[in-house]
């Protein structure tokens, strides 16, 4: 049983060149060795310059308070295609798991927590259960979190992994029915073959379990202590298990854990930890189990980057930004004495349209090309770990944070954070600049080894007039502080508006990875795409049954064989139906494969339905599925037939049927096909070849998007998946995003990032004057505008020639289109939109 002791930090560092004891007076040791500074420069002093002074007399010499690095949270089906891209395009997979984990090259990520799944919708999609039920063997090739910890253990072996429920198995939930003891017994027997399913799958030894639920609204008091000591005394065990520390109880904005500690001797002795979710304050409490009894505080889920620096002028700015971000890092020790933030995610491998996308450090949906985009996120976070090393101590006297908060830090005045490595002396300074106003500062450096060694300026911002990726993490200056006679050294730098530096003695080369750009090139996935599920066993095995390029936002739709045929099987039914995550409702099965630049074209597929079901019981076939977020309870979207086992037949959008019709003779025990096919405004729907349904779009329509597949909560199961492009039609699209350099506005245009993720990248331009117009140049024969919210009326002009003298367009629904025009001859076109009357949102262009 861990001992939790009121702790008298008591520390003896020669590094910092001072002796730290409670009660003495700090003196300069001068027998350290500082070493010869060969560099020639000499900083600059400005004593009118704001001060900023590093004293490393101030050192937070508290072992609950050294600074533990970035993390990443791997769950809500973020990391899920990074399964494809490791098979089909293991280059990219490689590189993106460097750039997210390799010291010194990118990110430099040190912790990883993986969502323990159970095919509950935790957020933006679902994370699949290792243990269906109580006699299942533990599956954690399920799912892709932990094979994403695995493979960045290979890479960073001093990666610590984590772990946290959102939802529960139903076997779990129901043994609770009987008696808190058999629940608190069959939920260990899940934690602990998992655990010991990763360490035999994959060599995992987990560093910590966050042993309450995500975000619970009451500590689950007894069960922490229940699941610590029965780590602590268990016997049958791959490793030591009485080591895995505690970590409770990933709140947000709340610190009832803390309270609950410091009245309760059980959970002050179990708990190790304390994670705290979007904010970055601690109170009293967190304060007196910091320094009192080392409890170590994290900020154990943060949000990544929201607004990609493409499509933000370049800039790294902005609420949400990834200067947003660095504000909280720095924020949440200064305010919270938190020493680790966790992303969530760090990698947004879904697809475009999943609930917060995008949220991330990189962005990968492309696993059929290898391509993925490196966002400034990157580069941000490597200002931090590339300079500050784990166990390094926080030097109170240069960390200080302010602004307002409100999910994000806006005003702020400065924030900035100094640390410092107890070993050598060395220090490195991060300031962050989030105004439109440059930072002057004088540094003042004493009582640390290296207070007069040289200083490398290292500096991150955006770049709207060339290459937004221009100024990313580049060491743009060196120097020599002055030598101030006293015994300390200054220099001054200039930080400059909407930017990160980081000053540091670390003598650093810039790596590779901050200059060379992902080398895939996106491109649509082939419109002649069929799957029939016949994978090998083997590949099977090592991907938890789930096939090529599916994101689940509800049920668990995995490769099955029935008689000797393999196909894809939706497996949750009302016997394993899990208890979902109390502040996220799961939709019904649903998951979508394929490309969103697919437009005109046709999907099929067999199925067949469980006969074990009932008359309700239905499957459906989808195409243009454009985001899970349309309609967040049912996760459809785009056009969908579905097709019920008492014959019923719908045409459907949005989940909302168009039309409805019956099929003769309509026989449920049989295997039987159905295709749906989109040309432009018009929808058909087939079953057995025989057209049943069809569909004219007379508003505004969906013009391009993925497959979708969906099931009730049956083993219905789906096979020969085929899609085809329709003769003498475009198939597929080019979109580009309204904040895209190529389209030019006039007028009072409102331009909003961050917008909300129902939009293309969080990004909307909106008209909101009569005479407002974009233009744009394009190659094709047509065009669609795509997201219109309001009832407008427009001029179109196409090659300076009048196409629509006046035109009356709907309110369209979000990522639909009011307007589109085809037939043009291929080749190169130069379109005018002039807002006549109303408003006019634009969210994208496909042509």
């Amino acid at each position: 049983m861990k001992i939790a002791k009121r702790v008298l930090t008591v520390c003896v560092s020669a590094a910092l060149g001072v002796s730290m004891l409670s009660g003495c007076e700090n003196k300069k040791d001068d027998s350290s060795d500082k070493g010869e500074n060969k560099m020639e420069k000499t900083a600059v002093v400005h004593s009118e310059y704001q001060k900023l002074e590093i004293d490393g007399s101030t050192v937070n010499t508290n072992p609950a308070s050294a600074y533990r690095g970035l993390g990443v949270v791997t769950g809500n089906n973020s990391s899920r295609l990074l399964m494809d891209y490791k098979d089909k395009n293991p280059e990219a997979y490689h590189e993106i798991m460097r750039l997210l984990f390799e010291k010194n090259y990118g990110a430099g990520l040190s912790h990883i927590k993986i969502e323990f799944g159970t095919d509950v919708n935790s957020s933006s999609g679902t994370e699949p259960c290792v243990m269906r039920s109580a006699d299942e063997q533990a599956d954690v090739t399920r799912g892709a979190g932990f094979m994403f910890a695995a493979d960045a253990l290979e890479i960073n072996p001093d990666i610590t992994v984590d772990l946290l429920r959102w939802g529960e198995p139903k076997w779990v939930t129901d043994a609770f029915e009987e008696s808190a003891e058999a629940g608190f017994a069959a939920r260990y027997k899940w934690y602990k073959s998992t655990i010991d399913a990763a360490y035999d799958e994959y060599g995992i030894k987990f560093s910590y379990i966050s042993a309450d639920g995500n975000e619970p609204d009451k500590v689950d008091t007894d069960w922490i202590i229940y699941f610590a000591n029965e780590l602590e005394n268990e016997t049958d065990e791959r490793y030591d298990y009485g080591k895995i520390k505690i970590v409770a109880s990933d709140e947000v904005g709340t610190w009832k854990i803390a309270d609950e500690l410091l009245n309760n001797e059980e959970l002050l002795n179990a708990v190790d930890v304390l994670g705290e979710h979007y904010n970055t304050y601690g109170n009293d409490s967190t304060k007196i189990l910091n320094e009192e009894y080392g409890k170590e505080i994290w900020y154990s889920e943060g949000i990544a980057p929201t607004n990609m620096s493409k499509y933000n002028d370049g800039g790294i700015n902005g609420e949400n930004g990834a200067l947003d971000v660095c504000n909280r890092i720095i924020n949440s020790y200064y305010n919270g004495k938190m020493t680790m933030y966790e992303y969530q995610p760090a990698v947004a491998a879904y697809y475009n349209g999943a609930k917060y996308f995008p949220k991330s450090l990189i962005n990968a949906q492309e696993p059929w090309s290898g391509y993925f985009e490196v966002d400034s996120g990157v580069w941000t976070s490597a200002h931090f770990t590339h300079f500050i090393k784990k166990g390094w101590q926080f030097v109170d006297s240069g960390c200080f944070g302010d602004g307002k908060e409100n999910h994000s830090i806006t005003e702020t005045t400065n924030n900035y954070m100094t640390a410092c490595d107890p070993e050598t002396g060395d220090y490195s300074t991060v300031i962050c600049n989030d105004s439109e106003e440059q930072r002057n500062y004088t540094i003042t450096v004493s009582n640390l080894n290296k207070d007069s060694s040289a200083v490398y300026v290292w500096e991150t911002r955006g770049n709207a007039a060339e290459d937004y990726r221009a100024n990313w993490f580049k060491n743009t200056d060196s120097f020599v502080p002055v030598n101030n006679g006293d015994g300390t050294y200054s220099y001054s730098v200039e930080v400059k508006p909407y930017s990160v530096v980081t000053l540091t003695t670390l003598e650093t080369e810039q790596p590779d990875a901050a200059q060379e750009f992902c080398e895939f090139k996106s491109s649509a996935l082939d419109i002649n795409y069929s799957d029939d599920f016949e994978y090998d066993d083997e590949w099977l095995a090592a991907r938890g049954s789930a096939p090529l390029y599916t994101t689940d936002q509800g049920g668990a739709f995995e490769v099955a064989e029935i008689d000797g045929n393999k196909v894809l099987m939706q497996q949750i039914t009302a016997e394993n139906m899990p208890t979902d995550w109390r502040l996220r409702s799961t939709p019904a099965p649903i998951t979508s494969l394929g490309d969103d630049r697919w437009s005109n074209y046709s999907v099929s597929c067999d199925f067949m339905l469980d006969k074990s079901g009932n008359d309700e019981n239905y499957v459906q076939l989808g195409l243009r599925y454009v985001s899970s977020e349309i309609e967040s309870w049912s996760a459809e979207s785009g056009y969908a037939i579905r097709i019920y086992a008492n014959g019923t037949a719908q045409l459907r959008k949005d989940g909302i049927a168009c039309t409805e019709g019956e099929i003769k003779g309509f026989d449920n025990s049989k295997v039987h096909n159905m295709k749906i096919t989109a040309n432009g405004r018009n929808i058909t729907a087939y079953c057995d070849g025989e057209k049943i349904l069809t569909y004219e779009e007379d508003g505004c329509f969906y013009n391009s998007g993925r497959v979708s597949l969906a099931s009730d909560y049956f083993n219905n199961w789906f096979d020969n998946l085929k899609v085809e492009p329709i003769d003498g039609v475009q198939s597929a699209v080019t979109r580009i995003d309204d904040h895209n350099n190529g389209i030019t506005y006039s007028g009072s245009w409102n331009s909003i990032i961050p917008d909300s993720y129902i939009s293309y990248y969080r990004t909307i331009s909106k008209a909101t004057a009569a005479g407002d117009e974009f233009s744009f140049k394009f190659s094709g024969t047509g065009f669609a505008l795509i997201g219109n919210g309001y009832v407008s009326t427009l001029k179109i002009e196409i090659d300076s020639e009048v196409a629509e003298e006046s035109i009356d367009v709907p309110a369209s629904g979000d990522r639909q289109s009011p307007y589109r025009i085809d037939g043009l001859d291929d080749g190169e076109h130069e379109v005018k939109v002039t807002v006549l009357d109303g408003k006019f949102a634009l969210d994208a262009i496909e042509y």
